[in-house]
């Protein structure tokens, strides 16, 4: 059990560096769930970040995590913070060789049904106006994402991804400050009826 696995960067389902997952409120997938390992925390990043019962909806959103140096971990979707607290600890105890995976579990025992749009992971926190940057840049017309949408996040990223479900390489940070960008538009399964 847990949430989808939108953005994972882990071994298996129970151990973990950072995971952005879709998890279940009221018995449905309608909050995102962030896990993140630190000092403080269990192998598999407990306890987690979640937003409110019904933050998940099926059309194109942004959605980012941060933690800044002080251990305050905030979502925002669409450029609303819509969840924080305190989290404790470093991020020195991150295993280094855990592998970058997109709308799964390195397992595949956690699949996620949606689209990736952007995938992005800075080594350092996102502020709140930079937040709400990056999402003006987002879709352009009719919740398509533009092609020539950018990040306005200073730096460099440390991993970014565009609309792709592969494995990508190993990411390690050595410091305790994060933010992690995703642009997804969720799929529903439909029931056929008769």
């Amino acid at each position: 059990s847990g949430p989808a696995r939108i953005v994972s960067l882990s071994q298996n389902p129970h151990r973990r560096n950072l995971t952005l997952g879709q998890g279940q409120g009221n018995g449905q997938p309608t909050k995102y769930d962030v896990r993140l390992r630190t000092t403080d925390t269990s192998d598999n990043g407990k306890p987690s970040l979640s937003t409110p019962a019904g933050t998940v909806v099926t059309e194109l959103t942004h959605v980012v995590y941060t933690r800044n140096s002080a251990g305050v971990a905030r979502v925002y979707v669409d450029s609303v913070e819509v969840a924080s607290k305190a989290i404790g600890g470093d991020l020195w105890n991150w295993a280094t060789d855990y592998r970058l995976v997109l709308a799964n579990e390195m397992t595949q025992d956690r699949p996620w049904l949606g689209e990736l749009h952007l995938v992005a992971i800075y080594n350092r926190a996102s502020k709140s106006e930079e937040v709400m940057q990056n999402r003006e840049v987002g879709p352009e017309t009719a919740g398509h994402f533009g092609p020539k949408a950018q990040s306005t996040l200073t730096g460099t990223p440390m991993m970014a991804a565009e609309e792709s479900r592969d494995i990508l390489p190993r990411v390690s940070v050595n410091v305790g400050y994060l933010s992690v960008m995703v642009v997804v538009g969720l799929v529903l399964a439909k029931k056929e009826i008769g």
